[in-house]
C-alpha cells in the first residue's frame, strides 16, 4: 500500500488503483476494509497527517526527504548544481548519499502493477545515471586513482552504456595508461558493432581524438568551488547536516 502511494507521488489514488496494485486482478470480497486498514496503521506508522484523504481516495503527503525515492532524486538534482558550480567533492558527497539510500529492487511490492513497474524502471535508470555521475564527480575531483577499478566494473555491468567507457578511459588516461584507454575505447566500438550495428557516439569519438593527441582535460576546479572550499570550516564533513528522521522510512 505504502509503495503504491510512493508511486502516486502527489495525486491521490482510488480505492480501486490501490487495490489493482495490492491485488491485480483478484481483490478479496473485503478489500475496501483492508485498504482503510491499511491506511490507518500508515497513519500510526508515518504521523496522523501523512495518508491524506481527499473526494478520490488517498494521497501520500509527507515531506520529500522522508521518501527515499524523492530524496534520491533530490540528491542528484544538488550533486549536478555542485558540479555546474566546480564544486566535485561537495558532488561526490551528495551522489554518495544518494547511492546509500539503495536497498534492492525498487517498490518491488508493485512491480506487477503497471505504474509501478514503470516507476521502477524510471528509479533503476536514475541509478544507473547516478552510478556515471559518481564516477564524472571522483574524475574532476582528481580521484581516478581511487575510482580505477570501479569506472572498468561499472563498464563490464552495463557494456552498451557508452558513458560509462568514457568514464573509464579518462579514468586510465589519468593514470598514465594511455593504451589501455585506447583499448577500451576498441573494446566499446566493437561491443556496439556487434551487439546494435551502430558506431560509438560524439563523446567516444571525441574522446579517442583527445587520448590519441594527449589534449584530454585535466583536473577541473572553478574559482566559485575553490573560494567555497576556502570558506569551509577546518574539520567540518562537506555536506553533513542534521535532520530528523521518521522511524519509519518510505521506500
Amino acid at each position: 500500500m505504502l509503495a503504491a502511494l510512493v508511486v502516486g507521488g502527489d495525486e491521490a489514488l482510488t480505492l480501486d488503483q490501490l487495490a489493482e496494485a495490492v491485488w491485480g486482478a483478484e481483490p478479496p470480497v473485503s478489500w475496501r476494509k483492508v485498504v482503510h486498514g491499511c491506511v490507518a496503521r500508515l497513519r500510526r506508522a508515518l504521523g496522523p497527517g501523512s495518508v491524506e484523504t481527499v473526494a478520490t481516495g488517498y494521497r501520500l503527503a509527507v515531506a520529500a526527504d522522508e521518501i527515499d525515492a524523492r530524496r534520491f532524486g533530490l540528491l542528484l538534482r544538488r550533486c549536478r548544481e555542485q558540479l555546474d558550480l566546480g564544486a566535485p567533492d561537495r558532488a561526490l558527497f551528495l551522489v554518495d548519499e544518494a547511492l546509500a539510500l539503495w536497498r534492492g529492487r525498487p517498490l518491488a511490492d508493485v512491480e506487477s502493477w503497471e505504474p509501478g513497474r514503470t516507476e521502477a524502471g524510471r528509479l533503476t535508470e536514475s541509478r544507473l545515471d547516478a552510478q556515471e555521475l559518481r564516477l564524472e564527480a571522483a574524475l574532476r575531483a582528481g580521484r581516478h586513482v581511487e575510482i580505477l577499478a570501479e569506472a572498468q566494473a561499472r563498464a563490464d555491468e552495463a557494456p552498451l552504456r557508452e558513458r560509462r567507457w568514457a568514464l573509464l578511459a579518462r579514468a586510465q588516461y589519468r593514470c598514465g595508461q594511455q593504451s589501455e584507454s585506447l583499448a577500451s575505447l576498441r573494446r566499446v566500438r566493437a561491443l556496439l558493432h556487434a551487439e546494435l550495428g551502430v558506431d560509438p557516439g560524439a563523446e567516444l569519438v571525441g574522446l579517442e581524438r583527445a587520448i590519441l593527441r594527449h589534449r584530454v582535460a585535466a583536473r577541473r576546479r572553478s574559482g566559485a568551488g575553490q573560494a567555497a572550499r576556502r570558506r569551509r570550516a577546518p574539520g567540518r564533513r562537506p555536506g553533513s547536516t542534521g535532520r530528523p528522521r521518521a522511524g519509519t522510512r518510505a521506500r
